[in-house]
């Protein structure tokens, strides 16, 4: 869908050739916004990653399987966020952690792939999914289970502090962004002014839902 003065209209199909099923779940738009990661299962069920890409080229095909040495929906991973085309970050209850889903990055070094947990600031025994972070790198959103949450998942945020090296304690960003259902999914905008994010709240259509949000204060963390 697209904004035209201000009203959200033209929905439609992504791509002719991501329709026909509803078992096919968008994953991550790249950076370039030449590809798009998809889950599609196989025939036993299992979820395999694919990417469709919208500029064709000669004796490539548009559509093939997506491999990654670390990241593995068959697995169980989830929430794939494409920080540039050598780091992501990710959700995983297989790789050790502090239990439940933790948040992870993985990182291009040296041609090799390497994976690290993000921390016992950021993860808890409670489940941290759909990682978010900002343009500069020093602003990092999620949402949490643990018993900081309001209810169900809320979303937290917490900003990376460059003399301790690590992440600060993460804050609940409270009502109204969050309620007592689960919000997830938050995706702020590039001038950093308002975000995107899913939520089941009683006031909804029904399942997820999409709501907007908007900031009284710009965020800068995106327009550096």
């Amino acid at each position: 869908a697209e904004v035209s003065q201000g009203i959200w209209m033209n929905q439609g199909p992504l791509d002719q050739e991501l329709t026909g099923s509803t078992e096919f779940q968008l994953v991550e738009i790249t950076n370039s916004g030449q590809e798009v990661i998809f889950v599609k299962p196989d025939a036993q069920g299992t979820p395999v990653l694919y990417q469709k890409k919208f500029e064709e080229i000669p004796g490539q095909p548009a559509v093939s399987e997506w491999f990654h040495p670390v990241y593995d929906a068959s697995l169980g991973d989830r929430d794939l966020y494409m920080i540039n085309d050598s780091a992501y970050l990710f959700s995983s209850e297989r790789l050790e952690g502090f239990g439940g889903y933790d948040i992870f990055v993985t990182f291009q070094r040296l041609g090799t792939w390497l994976v690290q947990n993000l921390g016992s600031e950021i993860n808890s025994s409670y489940d941290e999914i759909s990682p978010f972070l900002s343009n500069d790198g020093r602003e990092l959103y999620f949402s949490s289970n643990s018993e900081k949450s309001i209810g169900g998942y809320d979303i937290f945020f917490a900003t990376f502090d460059d003399e301790m090296e690590s992440w600060t304690t993460p804050h609940n960003m409270l009502p109204p962004l969050n309620s007592g259902q689960n919000e997830v999914d938050f995706r702020l905008s590039k001038d950093g002014r308002h975000a995107l994010f899913t939520s089941d709240r009683k006031d909804g259509l029904g399942g997820l839902d999409i709501y907007h949000v908007y900031f009284d204060e710009q965020k800068k963390s995106q327009i550096q």
